[in-house]
């Protein structure tokens, strides 16, 4: 385990099976990662509507329009990061338009039915090869 390596156990609590009673006390969420896929816990945290930020050059920042259902920004730039969370915490109306946008993003674009059909057009177009 990274924490035990890194010795800050006693600091991290792995919440992997109840993250879902988490959202709701969530501020924001960060998605650091610059070598991940479709991450689940965004698009959870976006149908929660928390205000997502996630790193540019991850996959995930498909799913982001910046300033518009969340934010990108480069983990190279710590200031620009830390301006544009404190930014965001201090509006309140572009908080709450950040949150329903993602919402709806999540709700139209990423619901079991879409991807279940995504998937499904994607296997009947490769079984005609």
């Amino acid at each position: 385990m990274q924490a035990r390596a890194l010795n800050i156990e006693q600091h991290v609590k792995i919440i992997a099976d109840e993250a879902l009673l988490y959202y709701s006390c969530f501020d924001l969420f960060v998605l650091p990662s610059h070598a991940e896929g479709l991450s689940m816990a965004l698009l959870e945290a976006m149908s929660f509507g928390i205000p997502s930020f996630v790193a540019s050059d991850s996959g995930t920042h498909d799913v982001i329009t910046h300033g518009v259902n969340g934010f990108l920004f480069d983990n190279r730039d710590e200031g620009r990061f830390v301006w544009n969370v404190k930014n965001l915490l201090t509006d309140r109306k572009k908080k709450n338009e950040i949150c329903e946008h993602a919402k709806k993003n999540i709700a139209d674009c990423f619901s079991i039915e879409k991807m279940g059909n995504a998937y499904k057009s994607l296997y009947d177009e490769l079984s005609l090869f």
